[in-house]
């Protein structure tokens, strides 16, 4: 029993000084560059919640999927919650479809398939290096706890005429997957304390996505 005791201080000994030290601001770049290089697919299930003058409204959730085709995203979400709210978007081949399913209405747009505000919004799981620094500055703010993990915080502030619209925008990344565990997004023009959060839960990282999740049905 003593014998176990001092091989337990002395491996605590030897851990904390690498547990204490801090990733620097650069570290975490590379660290979320090794990730894009891989990223390829990524099933989830997405929560978003607004807050606008520290009120939360009510919070959207389903299923994300999203698939790298010859490096332009392909994005499903399929908001299944509230009841009152079910919408189904998809962004894929220069277009953007948004479902309301409850309404039974259906918004269509063009998109730039190679615009870096469409490479944006795979933030944190497929954006190289390349990207994200030209549109933004990063900077570790320290840690802070996200469903139970410790997460890495880096804020993104936007330098860029392309990004303006989101000046800000904060990862909270898991230390072990370096994939986020929340996104949070400022909108210019946004009051102090207004924000979107992205929620990532149950991840599934290059697994692969069938095409046919993207063979939605829309109404004419």
């Amino acid at each position: 029993m003593k014998n176990f005791a001092v091989c337990l201080l002395t491996l605590v000994c030897i851990s904390t000084p690498l547990f204490a030290q801090e990733l620097t601001t650069a570290q975490v770049m590379a660290k979320l560059d090794e990730k894009a290089k891989v990223f390829t697919s990524l099933e989830a299930t997405l929560g978003n919640t607004q807050v606008t003058a520290d009120v939360k409204a009510p919070k959207k959730s389903g299923k994300v999927f999203i698939k790298m085709d010859n490096g332009v995203p392909r994005i499903l979400w399929d908001v299944t919650e509230p009841k009152t709210d079910k919408t189904t978007y998809l962004i894929e081949k220069g277009r953007f479809v948004a479902w309301d399913r409850v309404k039974n209405a259906v918004t269509r747009k063009q998109i730039d398939a190679n615009s870096d505000l469409l490479q944006l919004l795979v933030i944190g799981f497929g954006v190289p290096n390349a990207t994200l620094s030209k549109n933004y500055a990063a900077e570790v703010k320290g840690k802070q706890s996200v469903a139970g993990v410790q997460a890495v915080v880096l804020e993104l502030k936007s330098i860029t005429a392309a990004t303006a619209r989101f000046p800000k925008i904060t990862l909270f990344l898991d230390p072990n997957a370096w994939t986020p565990l929340r996104t949070r997004i400022v909108e210019k023009g946004a009051i102090a304390g207004d924000y979107f959060d992205y929620e990532y839960s149950d991840i599934k990282l290059n697994k692969g996505v069938q095409d046919s999740v993207y063979n939605v049905k829309f109404p004419k």
